[in-house]
């Protein structure tokens, strides 16, 4: 009996070092929260509240303690306000970016996801002010509340193949746009207003081929002019 109660003993503490083991850390300029039980990390933002600057490239694994961990997200807010980070590298291994995660970051012109993202959260690229071409990947479903609102020189955008629904005021306030393509085959349902009315004048809309019929009844996106195929 005694014997099993030391054993019962040791799991328990062991189980405790793993959950009780999520550190914030700094690796190469980076900070992350390091998931032990998971062996995963989320790149976070630094913890007296000073901002990222500069070209930010995040690996696909990070080494700590003499473990490996996969990068698997950006936090909340893990970049917001901050003004001097000019790109960001993502890794093959990234699956979701957290609420406002870059919002206010005035000087990255350009973000492509990898394919291995499938969400992106609310606010997420919010008042990027510089930025000029984004691509989202094939596994993102749902484009969030705002998630590009005031990105003011916001001139192209590529949505996948999986997208289902786009929020209200995902793309407000983005006076530049010229070009939106989107190679889902289906239409996305749009929860709300969209674009702003100077898109629909503005900017041009790519579509596959077999589904332009579809997209020029569609609520959100029946106000564009749709030129030709997607795939181009």
């Amino acid at each position: 009996m005694v014997n099993v109660r030391h054993a019962l003993l040791a799991v328990a503490l062991l189980l405790g070092r793993f959950t009780a083991s999520a550190e914030v850390v700094q690796i190469d300029g980076v900070w992350y929260d390091i998931q032990v039980w998971y062996m995963t990390a989320e790149v976070t933002a630094p913890p007296d509240g000073t901002p990222y600057a500069g070209t930010v490239v995040i690996p696909t694994m990070v080494n700590y303690d003499g473990m490996e961990y996969k990068v698997v997200a950006i936090a909340d807010a893990a970049f917001r306000g901050s003004k001097g980070v000019t790109s960001v590298s993502l890794p093959d291994s990234l699956v979701s970016i957290g609420d406002a995660a870059f919002e206010g970051c005035i000087s990255i012109d350009s973000i492509v996801l990898p394919s291995t993202v499938n969400t992106i959260g609310d606010y997420a690229f919010c008042y990027c002010s510089n930025l000029d071409y984004c691509a989202i990947s094939d596994r993102v479903a749902s484009i969030e509340r705002h998630t590009f609102k005031g990105c003011t020189k916001l001139r192209k955008v590529r949505l996948g193949r999986g997208l289902k629904e786009i929020a209200v005021n995902a793309f407000s306030d983005c006076q530049s746009l010229e070009m939106v393509i989107c190679r889902s085959p289906m239409p996305p349902k749009c929860r709300g207003e969209i674009f702003s009315t100077l898109t629909y004048v503005r900017a041009k809309l790519a579509v596959p081929t077999s589904a332009h019929a579809q997209y020029r009844k569609a609520i959100g996106w029946s106000g564009f002019y749709i030129p030709h195929d997607a795939s181009e």
